[in-house]
């Protein structure tokens, strides 16, 4: 079925059965993830990346000490390489949601941020997340470093939610996998 242009007008798709339905159903949802709260989804890289990433970080590292007499400080990229494979490896966390503060906690390192101290959240295309207050960020990964799919999409919705409901505004932003967590460390 076609609806007629009248229907968009004056915001008249409120009353569509089909939306009523689906709001009710997220209103379910919502209220069922309240009595779970908090939401914890863990970063967890696959076994193959971890093997892949333990493999290259050996072999970089071992390119640079065999490789130090020949290139000299040229063999330093090696290492360089070595060193990006130890941090996707130590980067690994746990994201943490409820409704009176986010959390995310890596295996040094814990870091949080109040809703009330969110003024903005800037989000790009992969859906990096950065929540932005007064002098602080708190970064969280993109969903594709998350293996979970159905708490992955709880998370988001009720991350939507509660955005929605203490009127934070949104920004789209390229930055936002630049960002550092600032001020947010426990």
């Amino acid at each position: 079925k076609r609806l007629h242009p009248d229907v968009f007008a004056d915001k008249g798709w409120l009353n569509l059965p089909v939306y009523l339905e689906v709001l009710e159903q997220q209103e379910a949802l919502y209220s069922e993830l309240l009595t779970n709260l908090p939401l914890r989804i863990s970063q967890e890289l696959t076994i193959t990346y971890k093997i892949f990433t333990a493999i290259s970080t050996v072999l970089f590292s071992a390119a640079t000490f065999l490789s130090w007499h020949q290139l000299g400080y040229g063999s330093l990229l090696f290492l360089f390489f070595a060193v990006l494979g130890v941090i996707v490896l130590l980067r690994q966390g746990v994201l943490e949601v409820d409704n009176h503060q986010i959390s995310y906690e890596t295996r040094f390192r814990k870091f949080k941020i109040p809703w009330e101290n969110v003024t903005h959240v800037e989000y790009d295309d992969i859906l990096i997340m950065a929540f932005r207050g007064q002098k602080q960020c708190l970064k969280i990964p993109s969903t594709l470093d998350f293996r979970n799919g159905k708490e992955k999409d709880h998370l988001y919705f009720f991350l939507d939610q509660m955005i929605k409901e203490k009127n934070i505004e949104r920004r789209r932003s390229s930055w936002a996998a630049f960002r550092f967590n600032k001020n947010t460390r426990m």
